[in-house]
């Protein structure tokens, strides 16, 4: 991505989106309240793709570049992550017979078999999606000149499936969430070409945002209109405020860089508090260690893992 299409405020929003996953999936240790709008952050990633690929692809852009920058940047930490979860699976349930077939699916971003809805790294259902959209633009930069506007307008057309009952039987990506890759791409397009929005627009996008979100949380809602559309109104609200010094901390800064860490690790983390601490024994403190301990970790994978396996791999791919 050119450096001048940089913005502070999604950087931060990456951050914010990877803790409120970590806080849905830690509040299920001891969900002592509830808190479904957290589980928008992966609402928040997809809008936030679809800007940063928007962003990225030009007129000149490398065909064969960009997909291996988007597999570089995805799928090495992804599948750490995943051989990690696969020696937990084995460690923990060693008598249980444990199919490779999973395995194999979960290593390369595919639909799981019928009745099995996640891969072994449970964060990993939103790569498959993430990978997909991947694949659509990659082809799209094949036979369209707009690329960003074609893969739209397919993902759109693929999200639009989901309001058939049963074409077939087992559509996986024939989602909305989909269509939020859709959303993101047009946000993008939005600020490539100068558009930007001004505070008192974005204080109102924000607000607005919270209170879909806090509705929608009372009363246990679904979908791409109830956690798709605030995502993206409280990343324009964000936007408005790029030049904020907030954007500019250090603490904010390492939470968007840690942001795919922190989403690939907490899992791990949660696993490692279930396994040694009973259902019974569980309470608040435990949800505050999984949340404390998975961003110490977090930050350590991406400063020794994450950050150096990615320059190793950019130079010498």
């Amino acid at each position: 991505m050119k450096s001048n299409y940089f913005f502070r405020s999604i950087h931060a929003m990456r951050g914010l989106a990877s803790f409120a996953v970590l806080i849905s999936h830690s509040l299920t240790l001891y969900p002592f309240f509830e808190f479904r709008a957290a589980a928008a952050g992966v609402d928040i990633f997809f809008v936030i793709s679809g800007i940063v690929m928007c962003l990225a692809i030009e007129e000149d852009t490398s065909k064969l570049d960009f997909i291996k920058k988007r597999i570089i940047r995805v799928v090495p930490l992804y599948w750490i992550a995943t051989g990690l979860s696969v020696a937990y699976i084995y460690a923990r349930y060693p008598h249980m017979s444990h199919s490779w077939d999973w395995i194999i699916r979960s290593f390369l971003f595919l639909p799981q078999q019928p009745g099995v809805d996640m891969p072994i790294l449970y964060t990993g259902w939103s790569l498959n999606y993430e990978m997909f959209f991947y694949l659509i633009l990659f082809l799209s930069l094949f036979i369209f000149k707009n690329a960003p506007i074609a893969a739209a307008c397919i993902v759109a057309m693929i999200a639009s499936f989901s309001a058939v009952g049963n074409l077939i039987s087992y559509n996986y990506f024939f989602k909305q969430i989909f269509i939020e890759f859709s959303l993101g791409i047009l946000i993008g397009y939005f600020l490539k070409f100068g558009g930007r929005v001004e505070k008192n627009l974005g204080i109102f996008l924000i607000f607005l945002a919270l209170v879909i979100f806090f509705i929608h949380n009372k009363f246990a809602s679904s979908g791409f209109l109830a956690w798709g559309v605030p995502s993206a109104m409280l990343i324009l609200g964000a936007i408005s405020f790029e030049n904020s010094e907030l954007f500019k901390r250090n603490f904010v800064k390492i939470f968007g860089d840690a942001s795919y860490s922190l989403y690939l690790v907490h899992p791990l983390v949660i696993w490692g508090i279930e396994w040694y601490v009973l259902p019974e024994h569980r309470g608040i403190l435990q949800v505050a260690i999984a949340i404390a301990i998975s961003i110490f970790i977090s930050i350590i994978f991406y400063k020794w893992v994450e950050k150096p396996l990615m320059r190793f791999l950019s130079k010498n791919l």
